[in-house]
This record gives structure tokens, C-alpha cells and sequence, in this order.
């Protein structure tokens, strides 16, 4: 499977994920990745909501999860540019941010 250059998943639905009750989560690698760069999870979540389809990079396939796709984003937040990785669970239930660190 190769790399796909449109998102697999509409970033609206994403966001609206995140904007509900405990709709979201951040895997402990992005969270510490986030942190290193001093952010915690209301600036991830500030961050994602702010996304737009300009910031979109390529998806690619899970390395963990066979059969899932993860959207890659790369916006810039203080002159920093980012990397973005982000998913839907499999049962859509989820918004998940793997990966946020410095491109």
C-alpha cells in the first residue's frame, strides 16, 4: 500500500471528534513529542481544531493497525513547522493524534 494524497479522513469530522467529550485521545509517543516542544493536550487540541486543507501533507498506511490510514498535516504554530499525525478509531468512535512533533 502506497501513500495516498488526498485525506482518508474528512477533517471536519475529525475536529467535531475532538470538540466532543472525551472524543479524543493522544497516543503517550505524541504527548511526549508535544511536550518537548511545550505543548500539552488543550494546545494539541487548539492546534488540530485550527487545521485547515492547506495543511494537509499525504496519508499513509498504520504501521500498528493493519487496514487503518493516518492523515499527516504539517502546520506551523509559532514559526515552528509541525507534523500532525492523526486518525479515526475503527469503530469512529475516536479521533486519535499519533504523532505531533517538529517537522
Amino acid at each position: 500500500m502506497g501513500l495516498r494524497d488526498r485525506p482518508t479522513y474528512e477533517l471536519e469530522r475529525i475536529k467535531a471528534l475532538m470538540r466532543s467529550p472525551g472524543g479524543w485521545t493522544v497516543t503517550k509517543t505524541a504527548q511526549f513529542e508535544a511536550a518537548r516542544l511545550g505543548f500539552d493536550d488543550s494546545t494539541i487540541l487548539e492546534c488540530v481544531l485550527a487545521l485547515t486543507g492547506d495543511c494537509f501533507y499525504k496519508t499513509m498506511p498504520s504501521e500498528k493497525a493493519s487496514g487503518l490510514w493516518q492523515d499527516v498535516y504539517h502546520p506551523v504554530v509559532d514559526d515552528v513547522v509541525l507534523y500532525v499525525k492523526l486518525q479515526i478509531s475503527q469503530d469512529g468512535r475516536l479521533a486519535v493524534v499519533i504523532q505531533f512533533k517538529e517537522k
